[in-house]
């Protein structure tokens, strides 16, 4: 097995585990799609559909479903650059730079920035598939691994 094939594999058992009986719960909603992982890069990108369950008031996707799909990735890439272990969020700084639509996929990139023995420091990139070239949101992020 590649190290890319192992990556994929404990990304996609991690996030089964997560959404074990969630049904009825948010994160329940933010029912992740994997599109790429590159372990060298310590890069995951996954997708989001955004319905009209997300909306805010002005019927636009709300600012926390956005925050909660950065965390969601972010979380999970630390989870794998911690060596499987399950990490917390100790801070994230999330910069929106334009409207989501909803009925939209959102694509979040996330890419591990560094990480040591406890902490692990992220950075993320949101856009609407289709647009690769529009950044409509981005997001730095600290995890902690309690060893």
């Amino acid at each position: 097995m590649t190290e890319k094939e192992r990556m994929y594999s404990s990304i996609v058992e991690y996030n089964k585990v997560l959404m074990e009986g969630t049904e009825d719960l948010f994160r329940g909603r933010l029912d992740s799609h994997f599109i790429d992982c590159d372990p060298e890069k310590r890069i995951l990108t996954l997708a989001y559909d955004m319905t009209s369950w997300a909306s805010n008031y002005r019927g636009v996707t709300h600012g926390g479903m956005i925050a909660s799909t950065f965390d969601q990735c972010m979380g999970i890439l630390a989870y794998w650059c911690a060596g499987e272990m399950v990490c917390q969020t100790v801070n994230m700084m999330i910069t929106y730079l334009k409207p989501v639509p909803l009925d939209c996929r959102l694509v979040i990139e996330s890419t591990c920035s560094s990480s040591g023995k406890t902490l692990g420091n992220f950075t993320a990139k949101a856009w609407v598939e289709g647009a690769e070239d529009v950044i409509v949101a981005t997001a730095t992020s600290t995890f902690y691994a309690r060893r």
